[in-house]
Parts: structure tokens; C-alpha cells; sequence
């Protein structure tokens, strides 16, 4: 149990929500979403008011808003980092973008795919040049959580994606 481990969790979509209700019962989850329809009515799940409370309450924040969301959460959360761990599940962003934009934080890039909501997801990570390898350690040991891991290169995460995230979704609709 890492119920001193504490994660939050920006933004809570399909996979943020998977993510959270995967990671719970181990560590003590923090989460913010602009859209508060998003966040009522969690169990086990605590709700921080603002981006400030959910950085100052968590060790490490899985971003996990969409790409098109990303630049302008980056700006918001760079005056307010304190030697956090950054964990980024948005598709085609780099570490080497993250880490210029947030002055060089540590950074773990994930590919979560949607077979995560129940346990038996693929997720591919990758470590930026900033990250340790504990941080890669440690993000792998709480993506295990969602299924299996695999921890790749940067230069193959384009692909991963390509294949783990839209895999199951194909598979599915051959099968139909």
C-alpha cells in the first residue's frame, strides 16, 4: 500500500476517471477538473478546488487533459511546480516539449489505452532527460495498476499509440 503516495490527477475524462478508479485503493488520489460535473459525486476520491491545492497536495500530477487543452494547462501549472513529478498521458505532446515549458521538470510520458478501465489495459511509457529512474519506477509500478506496462524509447511512442490506442478499439470493430 502507497496510501502515503499521493497523486493528482488534472483532468478528468474517460481516462483520467480510469486512471483514478484504477489507483485508488494503493494511493491517495487528487483530482481538478474545470468542468465540476466531472468531479461530484466521487468515493475515494478527493476534489481539489483549483490547479494550486491539487499541486500542493500530490507528490506526482498525471496530466491528463487533451492535447489541444495542453499549452495553456502547462501555463497554469509552471509558476506553482515544486520538484513534482510530471506524468503526461496526452497523445503526439513530447517530454522534451514538457520539460521546455515547465523548466525542465522531471517527466514520464504514458500511453494508457481504454481496456485500462478494467484492469486489463497496455500502457507504454517513456522517461525525458530530466526523470530518474525511480521516477520511471515509480510510474510504471502505478500504471500497473491499469494492466500491463511496457517501457519504451520516446522514438517509439508515436507508434505505440498508433497500435495500443487504437488497437482495441479496431480489433472490436472487425469483430462486430
Amino acid at each position: 500500500m502507497n496510501k502515503d503516495k499521493k497523486i493528482g490527477i488534472i483532468g478528468f475524462g474517460n481516462m483520467g476517471r480510469a486512471i483514478a478508479e484504477r489507483i485508488k485503493r494503493k494511493y491517495q488520489v487528487w483530482v481538478f477538473d474545470k468542468d465540476a460535473k466531472k468531479i461530484k459525486d466521487l468515493h475515494g476520491i478527493k476534489v481539489a478546488a483549483d490547479l494550486v491545492e491539487l499541486i500542493n497536495s500530490s507528490d506526482a500530477l498525471i496530466l491528463a487533459v487533451k492535447p489541444q487543452d495542453f499549452g495553456e494547462v502547462l501555463n497554469e501549472l509552471k509558476s506553482h511546480l515544486k520538484d513534482k513529478l510530471i506524468i503526461s498521458i496526452a497523445a503526439g505532446i513530447t517530454t522534451k516539449y514538457i520539460e521546455k515549458r515547465l523548466d525542465n521538470v522531471p517527466v514520464i510520458r504514458v500511453m494508457p489505452n481504454m481496456p485500462a478501465m478494467v484492469g486489463m489495459g497496455m500502457s507504454c511509457l517513456c522517461e525525458g532527460k530530466f526523470a530518474s529512474k525511480e521516477d520511471l519506477k515509480f510510474s510504471k509500478k502505478l500504471f500497473d495498476n491499469l494492466g500491463k506496462t511496457l517501457v519504451l524509447s520516446e522514438d517509439m511512442m508515436d507508434a505505440a499509440t498508433a497500435i495500443s490506442g487504437s488497437g482495441p478499439g479496431y480489433f472490436y470493430y472487425k469483430s462486430e
